[in-house]
């Protein structure tokens, strides 16, 4: 499931073959696993996070809907019913899967993002942000001048006859 998706991914940005595409996302992810591994990291937790409060907040607001709206007669719903729970109990499990439906949307998002910040670090040296033929972009590329990975402090000390 996990290369079947980043190698869709590839296929749709660089319009390889699905077999190639899951060879070159297989060997990006080996290159940058840390990089993949934080962002995964931050990414289940965001999603995590997103279906609980959508739940939640579905369930709080039927709740208080079925409690307080009336119909023409006058009584609410927590008069026609015994309890309230199990209809608020179905109402989170409906926004559970629209929940998970929307935000599996957005995880594919944020692994296309991902991948597309990664090729472009890899195929332009420097990263097409910091060109200047991408004036644009300036803003950008001074975020990640400011933030970006610093040098390896023992590259420099490892060789020192490289200068």
């Amino acid at each position: 499931k996990f290369i079947n998706k980043h190698a869709y991914i590839i296929t749709a940005v660089k319009g390889k073959s699905f077999c190639a595409a899951a060879c070159d996302s297989f060997w990006l992810i080996v290159r940058n696993i840390r990089l993949i591994a934080a962002l995964t990291m931050v990414q289940e937790f965001s999603i995590i996070i997103g279906k609980m409060l959508i739940v939640m907040a579905t369930g709080t607001l039927s709740y208080m809907y079925m409690q307080s709206v009336t119909n023409a007669a006058g009584l609410t719903m927590a008069d026609q019913t015994n309890s309230l729970i199990g209809p608020t109990l179905f109402v989170m499990i409906l926004a559970y899967f629209m929940a998970d439906m929307f935000l599996n949307t957005y995880s594919m998002a944020m692994d296309v993002m991902m991948h597309c910040y990664l090729s472009d670090k890899e195929a332009n040296s420097p990263m097409w942000a910091t060109n200047e033929k991408a004036s644009h972009l300036a803003p950008l590329a001074k975020v990640i001048g400011e933030n970006g990975p610093k040098d390896d402090p023992k590259k420099d000390t490892e060789n020192p006859s490289a200068e």
